[in-house]
């Protein structure tokens, strides 16, 4: 008794293993393994609770119960977390500095939006074309902006499940809510006190509201105007990808007589619209330059790729300079023009290819 009440003193980096594994004796295999893991790391890097949490993602607040087995949440969920960080860290170490994150024009151009968004406390809409390099903007503005300021949260689509019930999941976890509440209620609450320190919500993929039933759909408008927004307690990002969230909204208003006026009084005028052609060959070179140094043509011409209607964009451009820095390490020499041109070539051969096999 009296070494399990030690545990839930000792710092992370003074714990052995084997107190771990005691305090977790009940949890899964995996989760398990992923503390002792997560413990490794700590120890190998020099991070007490507060640098695992900055570096996770995971707040403080349920890293420690976890390691003293008295999380009150769902283990194996947080245990997928540890894992998907960890699997970010192999990646890193293989691609080096290839896959790092990149401040261009366009991440550039949005930090400011969030910045603005944060001071003007109002509910700003930001839309493009997939693969323009919105969601890594806002996670990377997210985890910079410091912990408990901004909460950023994704949208899940509807599938089965209540989209707004999952929103409000997702939302307690983003602001480091142990557990889960008995009721509704309980967990509003306690996500309003949560976010007492916060100025700035990002909500992406916000075009998942289309696939809301028109209940989930009221329930997220009503909370987002009365409870997030909260008469500019903070301000609010709705992020969407090839979709128009004021037609969506105005949809749902007339199937509903919903009544959007309060909504659209506390949203920005303008919509930030970005387009694949405003792209600028700077940011092409930013990103190509992970990889290696190019050539102006090979700018060139990745920049005319990137720009093209419906082939992925950023994702794309990432894409061909995935498989041809690859190929390069396979065969064990340098990334080249010629490389990164016939790379190029290739796949845009094979998306002509699947575009021919749909239209057939």
């Amino acid at each position: 008794m009296n070494e399990r009440t030690n545990t839930t003193v000792t710092p992370i980096l003074e714990r052995s293993d084997d107190s771990i594994r005691e305090a977790l004796s009940e949890q899964s295999p995996a989760t398990k393994a992923a503390c002792l893991w997560l413990k490794q790391y700590a120890a190998e890097n020099g991070l007490g609770l507060k640098g695992l949490a900055e570096q996770t993602g995971i707040s403080q607040g349920s890293l420690s119960p976890l390691f003293n087995g008295k999380y009150l949440g769902d283990y194996d969920a947080i245990a997928a977390r540890i894992e998907h960080f960890r699997t970010n860290i192999e990646k890193s170490a293989i691609f080096g500095g290839c896959r790092q994150f990149v401040k261009t024009k366009i991440a550039t151009s949005l930090w400011k939006v969030f910045e603005r968004t944060r001071y003007n406390r109002r509910i700003q809409i930001i839309q493009s074309p997939e693969q323009l390099g919105k969601s890594r903007a806002a996670r990377e503005y997210s985890r910079e902006s410091g912990t408990g300021r901004t909460a950023l949260v994704t949208l899940k689509p509807a599938g089965t499940s209540n989209g707004f019930g999952v929103f409000l999941r997702d939302l307690a976890d983003a602001v480091g809510i142990e557990g889960r509440p008995r009721s509704v209620i309980e967990l509003r609450l306690r996500i309003k006190n949560a976010l007492a320190a916060c100025d700035l919500v990002i909500i992406d993929e916000a075009h998942q509201i289309e696939g809301w039933s028109d209940k989930a759909v009221r329930a997220f408008l009503d909370y987002l105007r009365i409870e997030l927004h909260a008469d500019g307690e903070r301000g609010i990002i709705l992020v969407a990808t090839n979709s128009d969230v004021m037609s969506l909204i105005q949809s749902f208003r007339k199937r509903n007589r919903y009544n959007v006026g309060q909504l659209l009084g506390r949203m920005c005028n303008e919509i930030l619209n970005l387009y694949p052609d405003e792209i600028p060959k700077s940011d092409v070179r930013l990103l190509i330059r992970r990889y290696y140094e190019p050539s102006d043509d090979v700018v060139i011409m990745l920049a005319k790729i990137t720009a093209q209607d419906r082939l992925g964009h950023f994702g794309l451009l990432d894409d061909i300079l995935s498989r041809a820095w690859s190929e390069a390490m396979i065969a064990e020499r340098k990334l080249t023009d010629t490389l990164v041109k016939k790379t190029a070539k290739s796949t845009m051969a094979e998306l002509a290819d699947r575009q021919k096999l749909y239209e057939e």
